[in-house]
């Protein structure tokens, strides 16, 4: 970006002189869009630095912590889930238990092999 910038600045002097025209106030506006563009890279320069320094000192026990709370918080989202499903199935009439308390029987007839 800078190197765009110091271009087109380079451009406008070049164009002020062959035309004769005064850009001045172009090529000061450009120059000050340079100088900006410099102070924005020092400062992301600044602020990479610190998130570098941040995860190189903290403790690795957060990381840890952060992993199993994900894994426990998903596993808690879809347990509730469950729950609600098995709370529409009883607001709408149906027995979730019915499953545990149907018994078959199957008869088996002499001469029948079991599979």
């Amino acid at each position: 970006m800078e190197g765009l910038a110091t271009q087109a600045s380079t451009f406008v002097s070049d164009t002020s002189f062959l035309l004769g025209g005064d850009l001045t106030g172009t090529r000061t506006s450009l120059q000050n869009f340079v100088t900006y563009i410099q102070d924005y890279e020092k400062k992301v320069a600044r602020w990479r630095e610190q998130g570098a320094d941040v995860l190189a000192n903290t403790p690795k026990w957060i990381d840890q912590a952060s992993i199993i709370l994900t894994i426990f918080l998903l596993w808690f989202g879809l347990s509730q889930f469950g729950l609600v499903l098995h709370g529409l199935s009883i607001q709408r009439g149906g027995d979730p238990l019915a499953v545990l308390r149907r018994r078959e029987i199957s008869v088996i007839e002499e001469g029948e092999e079991i599979i």
